[in-house]
């Protein structure tokens, strides 16, 4: 069955670029004209700190939005598996690439490189599989290249400057970055981030891949809310809880992160809802959420939260006393300001508030 979730960290660590080669993008200055020039590079030197920033930059993009080919698409990915079969067309398909990519731009476009590389990872121990990963870099000082034609060979050799250092720590050049499966083991074809605000991509990079969003933000946010709560319900019955933390704290902060937030971060959401004063016993509860959010396909995407999606009967949590005594709130229990001191014999619960309605219908 294919894989919902994205790259685990193990395959993220295993990355190593097998082919790269990016092609120059050259604007004409004059803003009318429009006209965008593609000077196609036959060759590039990567130095070790240099390629470090590309892999990183694939770990990054795996926690993309996860697209699908619509119906006339994936032509990428046949590009990309003919390549694994015939890698002496790595060369001209990246070219072809290239001149595609800037043709479906229809505005103004920033000068930049095209980077075209093919990547393998350990899909599992002794498994490799491979994927394309493209990169659109705007030109600035965070990423110094130049290019010249060779005397000697006439080919169009480009160079990264490599005095400097900022192109290691300086993502902000990168504007646009994918990542085309060619294993077929995952339920999606494309992983995408983009520099516009939230988790989609803008019109023309979506047309160049010919690609669709794969799960819509409503369905996610829902599935998120939804297996924290069963992961919680699981783990009050296991008592893996301490320090005052239960099935109530827990919820309440994921309906918080979803109601608060309008993108969905796996690593930010995971940490906001899952505390405990022990480390390595918080650590473990993570583990186990993140294993619970893998399963569901949630977890290694971002995407537009949907607070509306959230189902009417999982949004507040409840406590009910010996006595009877309902106390239901949504969101972070302490910003309800509510605290709970566990006794010997009895739990006292103290509610702190501005003013007490009477006579609620």
């Amino acid at each position: 069955m294919p894989i919902d979730s994205s790259f685990t960290s193990e395959q993220r660590d295993s990355i190593k670029i097998k082919s790269f080669i990016f092609h120059v993008i050259e604007v004409d200055k004059k803003p009318a004209n429009k006209l965008v020039s593609v000077v196609e590079i036959d060759e590039v030197t990567l130095l070790p700190a240099q390629e470090k920033f590309f892999t990183d930059h694939f770990k990054h993009t795996a926690e993309g939005t996860q697209f699908l080919f619509t119906t006339y698409g994936g032509n990428l990915k046949d590009k990309g598996l003919d390549l694994i079969q015939n890698p002496s067309k790595f060369l001209q398909i990246s070219k072809d690439a290239a001149r595609e990519f800037t043709g479906h731009h229809k505005a103004q476009m920033s000068d930049g490189v095209f980077v075209f590389s093919l990547v393998e990872y350990d899909f599992a121990p002794g498994q490799p599989k491979h994927a394309l990963f493209l990169l659109k870099i705007n030109k600035q000082s965070s990423f110094p290249y130049s290019y010249d034609t060779d005397p000697t060979t006439g080919k169009m050799i480009a160079t990264v400057d490599a005095s400097h250092t900022s192109l290691v720590q300086d993502r902000k050049a990168i504007s646009k970055s994918a990542i085309i499966d060619l294993s077929g083991e995952f339920s999606w074809d494309v992983l995408a981030v983009d520099t516009k605000d939230g988790p989609g991509i803008t019109d023309y990079f979506r047309d160049f891949m010919e690609v669709t969003p794969k799960d819509k933000g409503a369905i996610l946010t829902d599935k998120a809310n939804r297996t924290v709560r069963r992961w919680a319900n699981t783990a009050e019955k296991t008592e893996s809880f301490s320090d005052g933390e239960n099935y109530n704290t827990v919820c309440g902060r994921s309906f918080e992160y979803l109601n608060s937030n309008s993108t969905f971060k796996t690593d930010d959401f995971i940490k906001y809802v899952v505390k405990d004063s022990n480390p390595a016993k918080e650590k473990a509860l993570r583990n186990t959420l993140g294993e619970k959010l893998k399963k569901e396909g949630v977890y290694g995407q971002s995407f537009s939260i949907v607070p509306e999606a959230i189902r009417s009967g999982d949004k507040a949590v409840k406590y009910i006393t010996d006595e009877g005594v309902e106390i239901s709130y949504t969101g972070d229990q302490s910003k309800s300001r509510i605290e709970i001191d566990r006794q010997e014999h009895q739990t006292v619960m103290t509610i702190t508030t501005r003013k007490l309605k009477t006579n609620v219908k």
